[in-house]
């Protein structure tokens, strides 16, 4: 759940707890599955006792330019998501758990592993250790500043010493 900074700062918003206080005055902007699939607003309302002051739907692709013309005050979103340090926009906290971690994993054949089994050293080097705040940074950076995705890769991975600056 997403907020912008001046309306999570104006009604102390940290988590989707603090919610509840300002249910009556949440204009909510949601994707069209997250609304009906009971992994996204239903469930989350029933887990929080929450009943939002006005739903609706909207595609993906604009809920947060809806959420920074002050269409909506609340949006679903990912905290990776790039939108949220291009907008200004605050990722509540998650204090009941109610969705679980999601995290990145790499995708490789087992072909390739096998032909190069070096890969699976190098690419367990990333386990556990690019944040939520850094693949958001990242994110923005190759979404909103269309930096080359490769460029930005590698510079976390020459940062973090996981790669040779070369």
């Amino acid at each position: 759940m997403v907020v912008k900074k001046s309306f999570a700062k104006k009604y102390n918003l940290k988590t989707v707890s603090d919610l509840i206080a300002v249910e009556s005055k949440i204009n909510a902007g949601f994707d069209p599955d997250f609304y009906q699939l009971s992994d996204g607003y239903p469930g989350i309302s029933k887990a929080y006792n929450l009943k939002f002051g006005n739903t609706q739907t909207m595609e993906s692709s604009i809920r947060y330019k809806a959420i920074a013309n002050d269409k909506v005050n609340l949006v679903d979103g990912y905290t990776t998501d790039p939108q949220i340090q291009e907008y200004n926009l605050v990722a509540l906290k998650d204090d009941k758990s109610f969705f679980p971690p999601y995290q990145g994993a790499p995708l490789v054949s087992e072909k390739l592993l096998t032909k190069y089994p070096e890969i699976r050293k190098t690419l367990n080097k990333l386990a556990g250790k690019i944040s939520e705040t850094d693949m958001q940074k990242m994110n923005y950076r190759v979404s909103v500043k269309h930096e080359k995705a490769a460029a930005v890769a590698r510079e976390y991975l020459v940062k973090h010493g996981i790669l040779n600056k070369k």
